[in-house]
């Protein structure tokens, strides 16, 4: 665009010390590949894979101990959220904070709701946008934010979950992190 031209050049002392950052850094990280790369790329260097490296953030693979499971499932029972019950459980579980797109979601739940009773949201985790996500939703009781949860109620909910919610707008960073 037109303002692409622009932009860089009042953005020129940023980039500057970007690329100073990274050509000064032992090593460059990051959660993705991409991100790793785009670092390398202002280092003007070649990368070095002993120590330029992605670190993937996830949760563990491993299952919880099976008490931890039995009160995992009892947390969401008493959430009204039981397994094998006829309801549809859309979840997210992460940080809210300033890359979720709360535009994304607010009407479309309010009309799936209004359509199906049968529909459960779940959104764990804590964050700036928490109250805001709260407000939105207050009067709406197929939406629940139990805040932050521990593993075992993280693995039971997926596990009865229809579909993953990531309401995050659509920036480059976020494409890099996929």
């Amino acid at each position: 665009t037109v303002f692409r031209p622009v932009a860089r050049a009042l953005l020129t002392p940023y980039f500057l010390m970007l690329e100073e950052a990274c050509r000064d850094a032992s090593a460059i990280f990051g959660i993705t590949e991409e991100i790793v790369e785009w670092g390398v790329k202002y280092s003007n260097r070649p990368r070095n894979h002993h120590w330029d490296r992605a670190f993937p953030l996830a949760y563990s693979h491993k299952t919880p101990e099976s008490a931890d499971v039995e009160n995992g499932f009892e947390f969401w029972r008493n959430l009204g959220i039981v397994p094998g019950y006829s309801l549809k459980v859309f979840s997210f579980v992460g940080t809210m904070g300033r890359q979720l797109d709360l535009s994304l979601i607010t009407e479309p739940i309010r009309r799936m709701v209004d359509s199906d009773s049968n529909l459960r949201f779940v959104f764990c985790g804590d964050g700036e946008r928490l109250p805001e996500l709260r407000q939105r939703f207050q009067d709406n009781p197929a939406v629940l934010l139990p805040g932050r949860v521990g593993f075992a109620e993280i693995w039971t909910l997926l596990r009865m979950s229809n579909a993953g919610l990531i309401p995050y707008k659509d920036t480059e960073d976020f494409r890099m992190s996929i």
